[in-house]
């Protein structure tokens, strides 16, 4: 039995395992956990340390603290790394290294957009089905990562589950707010589509010109000469191409012109207009080799992809899409704009001096 089995058989019945005037009890539990908590090998031990939550020695963590860092930890496996189907029971979460069980993963990053969710969920979702019956054979799955919302996020994605059923809609429940890069990483690596698209929830861009991106998709497939799909390439939303409709606030568009040459000149990634639209089709073998190793989790994790897509040789394509920017958002364009370039120049320095490794995309796939 896997300690993630244990950890969830021991959630359930907790209230029996705690009692509060057996000592012996929690003793024991504690033991067994801190038995099946895997460590490195040739580490010292880390039970040793007093920051670690089955620490006992020297009264240095009180009980109350060890209980509340086992909580989490069984809390964590409750909602990260399982999904509820509409009975409310818990299922794992698979791996995009497993094989493709579905045409198409659709992974939706959500922080406190239980107001804007379902009209993006309404739209997706009513166009997904409307290709499921016009292509025989084509599946999908819509994965909900909420980033630590403190709304009903969560609540509101789940309805979608009872409606369209688990194997259709999964809620994946992050259990502090990590970005929108953790969320779509998260999403990412349960994916079970051929290929994976992430979106944004409030439905800026309009979700009908998936239709573009899969035909750009299936081209370069095609070229690359791999019958089986399994070749590594990805295609990106674009709203600065010629024929690209996009509304915003001129100040929107200002900032957007001037960090777009930003990122070319410090991030390095060349020859892409359009970082930051949020809607981006990467095949299975390009999700396998690009999202594990991506370290920046906030706003500018686009760029770090994309740079890292470019390490690997992997073809991007961007194609026109349809935009409107949606009132209802939290971002603040200076302060995030402020941010993404720290971060951007942070992620360049990393790379440049081998701190953060790139040697798993040293691969080539043209």
């Amino acid at each position: 039995m896997s300690i993630e089995h244990i950890m969830l058989k021991t959630h359930r019945t907790r209230s029996n395992i705690y009692p509060t005037s057996n000592t012996s009890s929690r003793n024991c539990l504690g033991f067994v956990l801190l038995c099946l908590t895997p460590k490195p090998p040739s580490q010292p031990s880390p039970y040793c340390c007093p920051s670690h939550p089955f620490y006992t020695r020297g009264n240095r963590r009180s009980r109350n603290q060890r209980y509340q860092s086992i909580s989490l930890i069984m809390n964590t496996v409750n909602s990260e790394y399982t999904f509820p189907d509409p009975s409310g029971t818990r299922i794992p979460f698979p791996s995009v290294f497993a094989n493709p069980e579905k045409s198409l993963t659709v992974v939706v990053p959500a922080y406190n957009e239980e107001e804007r969710l379902p009209s993006m969920m309404n739209e997706t979702l009513a166009y997904l089905e409307a290709q499921c019956a016009k292509e025989p054979g084509f599946s999908y799955e819509v994965i909900v990562a909420d980033d630590g919302s403190r709304d009903r996020t969560s609540d509101v994605a789940y309805e979608y589950t009872k409606a369209y059923s688990s194997d259709k809609v999964r809620v994946l429940r992050l259990i502090k707010n990590a970005g929108k890069g953790g969320a779509v990483k998260r999403g990412v690596m349960a994916a079970r589509g051929a290929a994976i698209l992430f979106c944004d929830a409030d439905g800026a861009t309009r979700f009908s010109d998936l239709a573009k991106l899969r035909l750009a998709y299936d081209q370069m497939m095609r070229q690359s000469g791999a019958s089986d799909g399994s070749a590594a390439i990805c295609v990106i939303g674009s709203r600065y191409l010629a024929n690209a409709s996009v509304e915003r606030t001129l100040a929107r568009r200002i900032v957007s012109e001037g960090f777009r040459y930003y990122v070319q000149i410090v991030a390095g990634v060349t020859g892409i207009k359009d970082t930051q639209c949020g809607f981006k089709l990467f095949s299975r073998a390009a999700a396998q080799i690009v999202f594990p190793g991506q370290h920046l989790e906030r706003w500018a994790f686009d760029v770090e992809i994309l740079y890292r897509a470019q390490l690997a040789n992997i073809p991007i394509q961007e194609v026109a899409v349809q935009w409107t920017e949606i009132p209802g958002s939290k971002l603040s364009v200076i302060k995030a704009t402020l941010n993404m370039s720290r971060d951007m120049a942070y992620m360049r320095w990393q790379y440049l001096t081998g701190a953060w490794s790139a040697s798993d995309l040293a691969v080539s796939t043209r």
